[in-house]
């Protein structure tokens, strides 16, 4: 064969696999070796059908394994509620808490888990960032839903304790008592804390407002007149206001110890030590065994002549250690008795 200058030469030792078909233009071929030559330099074609069809049966296995995955998932999630429902139930808040965090990690959008999660810390908590950790979820409830009565509830309850640590709380508690007072305007309770977040924030007139409605809701229980005598005097300084006040309610409350004692106390810190013994002395006469009157009488005796109080003193050591045994959990009656026996030099008494 004659040389071709348009032919590549190939070497015989090449190892780049079989040397490819060519097509020598001054060599003629009948059509079959064409088309031959032609099908052997183009790309085989794609089969359409088998890709289809292992794309299909991939997308099947993902489907599968995610649906395997997140049954399994479920199970676990639901194996955590019931466990930290049951705790509850057990009153193991502890437990509690532990099980319906598992649990809410694999299903964060769960509000009632946040919900008993929320009251599980509450009851658990040991600081006060515990417990603000609670107001957040509380108001993560309250968002989705706003007609949680119980919940609001707690959460007035929660930030009036926190406020001592961070004062603005106050002014979300008042927030969230409006809420509750809408529906329930003649509440007492809520009346009452509403006027004491009000006075605390420097609004004293709206917090008269809270502290007479209240009143007017609870006409018994005294505590409210006395906080509203102490507005009066001590903020709005209308003391002798807030002496028709306590007229007016020893008036209504003829019969009761606690109502002369009011009085007393006011006379009291006021410096009018006769009218307090009166009060006093009329208060005992009405409640023999009351603490606060006995442990009030204990700090006239402290601070003026006991030798002319409407009680003995052995009389009233030992009504107050009756009480100190019985009855005595914030040590009132038991710190009395201290004071007595240093003011009768008793002091035996005193370090026992």
């Amino acid at each position: 064969m004659a040389y071709d200058p348009h032919l590549t030469p190939i070497s015989s030792d090449s190892h780049q696999g079989p040397a490819p078909t060519v097509v020598r233009p001054d060599v003629e071929m009948d059509s079959a070796e064409v088309d031959t030559a032609r099908n052997e330099a183009l790309p085989s074609p794609i089969n359409y059908r088998l890709l289809i069809a292992s794309a299909a049966g991939i997308a099947a296995a993902v489907v599968a394994i995610i649906g395997l995955h997140t049954y399994q998932l479920n199970r676990i999630a639901n194996k955590f509620r019931e466990l930290g429902t049951q705790a509850r139930e057990a009153g193991d808040s502890d437990a509690a808490v532990d099980h319906l965090r598992r649990y809410l990690a694999i299903a964060p959008n769960d509000i009632a888990a946040v919900e008993s999660l929320a009251f599980s810390i509450v009851e658990t908590a040991e600081t006060p960032a515990e417990r603000y950790r609670a107001t957040e979820m509380f108001e993560r409830i309250l968002r989705d839903s706003p007609g949680a009565v119980a919940v609001r509830r707690k959460l007035v309850d929660l930030y009036m304790e926190l406020a001592r640590y961070k004062f603005t709380l106050y002014s979300d508690a008042v927030d969230h008592l409006d809420r509750l007072l809408l529906s329930d305007p003649a509440n007492s309770q809520l009346l009452a804390l509403r006027a004491e977040s009000l006075e605390v924030l420097g609004r004293y007139e709206d917090a008269r407002v809270d502290y007479e409605a209240a009143i007017e809701a609870a006409p018994r229980d005294l505590k409210l007149d006395e906080r509203l005598v102490r507005l009066l005097s001590d903020r709005l300084e209308k003391p002798g206001e807030a002496l028709q006040k306590l007229n007016d309610l020893v008036q209504r409350n003829a019969k009761n110890a606690k109502a002369y004692l009011a009085r007393s106390r006011f006379h009291w810190e006021r410096g009018r030590v006769r009218e307090s013994r009166i009060d006093a002395a009329r208060a005992f006469r009405l409640d023999p065994h009351d603490r606060d009157v006995l442990v009030f009488l204990v700090t006239l005796i402290a601070y003026s002549d006991w030798t002319s109080q409407p009680v003995a003193v052995d009389e009233l050591k030992s009504k107050l250690s009756k009480i100190a045994q019985t009855d005595d959990e914030e040590r009132t009656a038991e710190l009395a008795l201290v004071d007595l026996a240093m003011l009768t030099g008793d002091y035996a008494d005193a370090e026992r």
